[in-house]
């Protein structure tokens, strides 16, 4: 006897398991998008790759150009526009667009959902202790690199601003020089990085792993052998508000607001450079001992906001993914390699 199919049950069935299909954590995106997420681990290594070709041949370009040397290089704020939209316009927007674009990436998966009011808050909060652990314990391993014999380079970067300029300058300039030092790396880098990066790895294995390897390919992201732990300890941070929030817009105030932090504590906490060690020792003592105090006390208010942060957490559950302890593909191992061996070639460079 044949059975009668009734249409609206059906119907009915579909909606029920719609509602019922789980998100995919880290991504805000349904399982049953789970084969698509997958496949876009990939997107990751050809983003940094694509990065990292455009680098170096913008880096070929200059080096073989004085003029375009002169034009980014001097201390003005001419160069220093230049400079930073060259770096955050050509050389980290322009790939990320690329690869959104043609690959169609889920807005989901880069962007995730609405933030809390809260965790934006807390993110805006977070930035501000953070620039002084990061700056002061930098200078703390660079000290400790120097008692031990390391050989520091005179500088790494051959772009040098000086912020007396920006203290100086009229408010419409001060305006300016905000935008491309704080607003637009952060939105460039978060987009790239915790967007693009994280979002496509974050199906591929469990959360930790994702947010360590995208803070490597931040880190060596930098280039600079004497900048290696607050771009370090920047991308676990900024990683795990992505993670923690569900969405691109907690990183990216809180790198606002770490950005900012960083151009004020500056001239009361600056970076300890070779320079430093070659004016007198005393003040390579007190930098030490400054750093070491304002880590320790910024640090009371950081940790403490973080954990605020995780139990603020707008999704719970727990992770079911396969650990590998590499999520990537050959194409982001390769560029992680070319960052690396760049910076070897930079300081080795530097020295000789």
């Amino acid at each position: 006897m044949k059975k009668n199919h009734d249409p609206g049950k059906r119907s009915l069935q579909k909606i029920i398991m719609a509602k019922a299909k789980p998100r995919i954590r880290g991504t805000g995106i349904d399982q049953d998008k789970s084969e698509a997420s997958i496949a876009n681990y990939s997107h990751a290594g050809t983003l940094l790759l694509l990065h990292t070709v455009f680098y170096l041949l913008a880096d070929l370009l200059i080096q073989n150009s004085p003029a375009i040397r002169r034009v980014l290089y001097s201390n003005s704020l001419s160069s220093f526009a230049a400079s930073g939209l060259l770096t955050q316009g050509m050389l980290i927007l322009l790939p990320t667009i690329l690869i959104i674009l043609i690959f169609r990436i889920d807005p989901a998966i880069i962007a995730g959902g609405r933030p809390r009011a809260g965790t934006i808050i807390l993110a805006l909060a977070a930035g501000i202790p953070a620039a002084a652990v990061f700056q002061g314990l930098n200078n703390l391993l660079v000290y400790f690199l120097i008692r031990t014999g390391w050989q520091l380079p005179a500088s790494t970067t051959p772009y040098v601003f000086s912020t007396d300029i920006i203290w100086s300058a009229p408010w419409n300039i001060k305006l300016v020089i905000l935008i491309i030092s704080a607003f637009l790396p952060a939105f460039a880098e978060e987009l790239m990085f915790r967007g693009v990066i994280q979002g496509s790895l974050a199906s591929r294995s469990r959360m930790a792993i994702v947010i360590f390897w995208q803070a490597a390919a931040f880190t060596l992201f930098h280039l600079d052998p004497l900048f290696i732990l607050p771009p370090l300890l920047a991308g676990l941070m900024l990683g795990y508000l992505r993670y923690k929030s569900q969405s691109l817009m907690p990183p990216i105030i809180c790198h606002i607001s770490l950005n900012i932090s960083l151009m004020l504590l500056n001239p009361l906490l600056p970076r300890l450079t070779k320079s430093m060690l070659e004016i007198s020792t005393e003040t390579t003592q007190s930098l030490f001992y400054a750093s070491l105090i304002s880590s320790c006390i910024a640090a009371v208010a950081l940790v403490p906001l973080l954990v605020i942060i995780g139990n603020y957490s707008s999704y719970t559950g727990q992770e079911k993914k396969r650990l590998r302890l590499f999520p990537g593909d050959w194409k982001l191992a390769l560029a992680l390699i070319i960052m690396l061996l760049t910076i070897g070639v930079s300081y080795f460079n530097s020295i000789s």
